[in-house]
């Protein structure tokens, strides 16, 4: 189904924000180890195909939001990785919107929707896991 010209905007800003996204987790996962380097790269990898998935539809070819992707990147050398992916665990929370909105339209967007859920609870665990360890450090220390 071709979408009309409203909706195809719409998809297009979708497209944008997975292509960020992918481009975002591509380059924390670069500067991070372990299993949390192999979550943000599998999360990455689901960003990507997300976006194809709206491409197939717009027939757009897309960038990555520049000033985004920078700004995510600065915050978690200033912040930490923990505060950054607490800011895009927020993002995937108002994807879960958007593609609960266009599911009706699109039934690609319930699979879609299916992994940004589980992309939250990966960022969820990861950030668990972290806090976990400081308190155990801080324990130990204390």
């Amino acid at each position: 189904m071709a979408p009309n010209s409203d909706l195809k905007n719409k998809l297009v800003k979708i497209q944008e924000k997975e292509i960020t996204e992918y481009t975002i987790y591509k380059k924390v996962s670069e500067r991070t180890t372990g299993n949390n380097s192999k979550i943000l790269k599998q999360i990455s990898q689901d960003e990507l195909r997300h976006y194809n998935e709206w491409k197939r539809y717009t027939q757009t070819e897309v960038h990555p939001n520049k000033l985004s992707v920078f700004k995510y990147l600065i915050i978690s050398k200033i912040f930490g990785l923990m505060f950054m992916m607490k800011l895009l665990e927020g993002n995937e929370e108002k994807a879960q919107k958007n593609y609960s909105k266009i599911s009706q339209e699109f039934p690609e967007a319930k699979q879609i929707l299916t992994d940004e859920i589980k992309h939250e609870k990966l960022l969820i665990e990861m950030i668990d896991e972290k806090k976990a360890q400081l308190f155990k450090f801080n324990y130990i220390r204390s």
